[in-house]
């Protein structure tokens, strides 16, 4: 079996759970994640041109009064909570504050009067503010204030405010890929580890601690440079738990996990760590809120994509336990939250990698039957033209019906309908066409009810054109050939159907032009390569972090007999033997129905009367 999803653009998805700034005074901290959905809901509305006025000369006299009296506490302390406050306005508040020289005036009275908890904390939250603006933020960065902060949030570790307002700053900071060696190089990491150990009851320290992190880990080509990754899986896990009712800290947490997850030894960490199951228990106690459902389907989906290692002796969850605790939760919200696409794409795509492996024993794999087909189902009939959501419920469908004792509660779901419905909507994808026919020949093997119904919806006539479009990929050629023997073993009908829909002059061709070096191509690019596929993906490894995709037998479980390429990489050779054995089995039941097809006023018995070679001038066999 293989194991894979499809994995979105990164940049987009992980900027999408650490792009908006978070605002240290907005009226309710803990709701962050509300804050990013509405970035204004706690911003000072657009002022008539007098009253700005008047705000640009308050903000004036105060920067004045802060640079007559560097050395006084109290006059350092107001001005700073003064431009904090403004700093929650309009990026025209940012504009004036850094026109009147208002950033140098933070820094300054942080740098003298640093030791001061109050002071620190409204410099810290102004600071924060004005980095909610992209170019602001640039200007906050360049002008050294990540020292600063990370200076203060060491020297007043106990502190609930300076911490609070100091992680929320560096977060903000951190959206820039510029700034994060730099955040990682003053021990930004260490300093959320100590935020979230010290104040661990205060959900909105935790809360800041964890986006953070999940800002700072977003882009993967830092990650080498972190390091306590298992402390930090540790604290996510651990605040996850303590503060379980918490949805905007349940959300950062999870988020951080997920852009930790593009990384194949972090999964693993994450897995040990037994987060599968946190996970799935916010999924259960936030079944409404969708923002929260999509990151945590997402972070299954990832979580899922590696090899799960097996937890220590005093691990409290075993992984086939995890799992079909995920394929329970998974499909539950595929199915009620049917019209989020998003949902259904990476949902079936969880499901996908967990049905490849992951402590896949048989129990998990009947819940799989009972629960995961059922949903995948559902958005393969839902989206029929959305290329991820078929490749991925395909996937799970190819998966399942490795053991024959499964195919007929597949057919049942009416998947054999779905999948004929997605070769000929989803032709231009190898993916697709590969799961599809891998799947397909799984259902039709040794089963003449699913075979005569695949015939009947049309399979055949796609599966030919399948030979067509994907002439130059073997890892496609291999599963189409495959899926030819199975619809014709054992079924006379179905034999003379596919002599007459052309299939057999197809496979001759595919013969014909063979690559005349039958080298292993693996990947299954062929050496005269096109690239009209859109997903620029083979099936068995994905070109990213999340897709280490693994192939087992294709007819794996308790079928004999249904292995093409025993789970090794395809090369031109399997697909010339495989062609030869597809177009022998045709020959031979063509011999044999001859005689009964004698006479009979159909097509069939004219081309037999009149003898047509249909097969060439070789009547030997091969």
């Amino acid at each position: 079996m293989k194991r894979c999803s499809s994995t979105p653009n990164r940049g987009e998805d992980l900027k999408r759970y650490a792009r908006t700034p978070l605002s240290p005074n907005a009226e309710d901290a803990e709701n962050a994640d509300e804050n990013a959905e509405n970035a204004d809901a706690n911003c000072i509305r657009p002022s008539p041109p007098r009253e700005m006025r008047c705000k640009s000369k308050v903000l004036q006299v105060t920067l004045q009064a802060m640079a007559r009296n560097p050395q006084n506490l109290q006059v350092q302390t107001s001005g700073c909570a003064v431009l904090c406050d403004a700093a929650r306005g309009q990026v025209g508040d940012h504009d004036s504050i850094l026109r009147y020289g208002g950033l140098d005036s933070l820094l300054l009275a942080l740098k003298a009067h640093g030791k001061d908890a109050r002071l620190s904390a409204s410099a810290c939250g102004a600071l924060a503010n004005l980095s909610v603006e992209a170019d602001a933020r640039l200007r906050v960065g360049a002008a050294g204030a990540i020292e600063q902060v990370v200076n203060a949030l060491r020297q007043h570790h106990g502190n609930r405010m300076v911490q609070k307002n100091g992680l929320i700053a560096t977060r903000n900071l951190s959206l820039e890929g510029d700034f994060k060696l730099h955040l990682n190089a003053q021990g930004l990491i260490a300093v959320c580890l100590a935020a979230a150990e010290n104040h661990a009851v205060f959900a909105e320290v935790v809360n800041a601690a964890l986006a953070a992190l999940a800002s700072l880990f977003v882009n993967t080509d830092f990650q080498p440079h972190f390091t306590s990754l298992d402390s930090v899986v540790a604290m996510a896990v651990k605040a996850m738990r303590r503060h379980r009712d918490r949805h905007a800290l349940v959300f950062s947490a999870i988020a951080m996990l997920v852009n930790l997850s593009w990384c194949d030894m972090n999964r693993r960490v994450i897995t040990s760590a037994g987060a599968i199951f946190d996970v799935v228990e916010a999924m259960s106690c936030f079944q409404f809120n969708v923002p929260l459902l999509e990151i945590a389907v997402l972070a299954l989906r990832n979580f899922s994509c590696c090899e799960i290692v097996t937890p220590g002796p005093g691990a409290a969850v075993s992984v086939p336990r995890q799992c079909r605790a995920a394929t329970r939760a998974i499909s539950c919200v595929m199915l009620r939250h049917a019209t989020n696409e998003r949902i259904q794409e990476c949902g079936s795509g969880a499901l996908w990698n967990i049905s490849a492996g992951c402590g896949c024993t048989r129990p998990q794999m009947d819940v799989m039957v009972t629960e995961g087909v059922r949903a995948v189902a559902a958005a393969m009939r839902r989206y029929t033209d959305n290329v991820s959501v078929a490749k991925h419920a395909l996937g799970v469908l190819w998966n399942v019906t490795a053991d024959t004792a499964h195919q007929k509660s597949v057919a049942e779901a009416g998947c054999v309908e779905l999948v004929v419905v997605a070769m000929q909507t989803c032709e231009d994808s190898a993916v697709v066409a590969e799961c599809a026919c891998g799947t397909l020949a799984h259902l039709a093997w040794k089963c003449a009810a699913n075979q005569k119904c695949a015939v009947d919806v049309g399979a055949l006539e796609y599966l030919v054109r399948i030979f067509q479009v994907h002439a130059n990929r073997p890892v496609v050629l291999i599963q189409a050939l495959f899926c030819l023997k199975s619809l014709a073993q054992d079924n006379a009908g179905n034999q003379l159907a596919l002599v007459f829909e052309g299939a057999a002059e197809k496979v001759r061709e595919l013969l014909k032009h063979l690559p005349p070096t039958r080298q292993d191509v693996g990947g299954g690019e062929g050496p005269d390569f096109s690239g009209k596929e859109g997903d620029g993906q083979s099936s068995r490894a994905f070109l990213d972090g999340t897709e280490k995709a693994r192939r087992g037998k294709e007819g794996g479980g308790t079928s004999k007999g249904r292995t093409e390429t025993g789970g090794g990489p395809v090369s031109w050779a399997d697909v010339e033997k495989s062609a030869k054995e597809c177009l022998n089995i045709l020959r031979v039941q063509f011999e044999n129905g001859a005689d009964e097809m004698q006479g009979r006023a159909t097509p069939a018995s004219q081309y037999i009367a009149e003898d047509v070679d249909l097969f060439g001038e070789d009547q030997n066999g091969w």
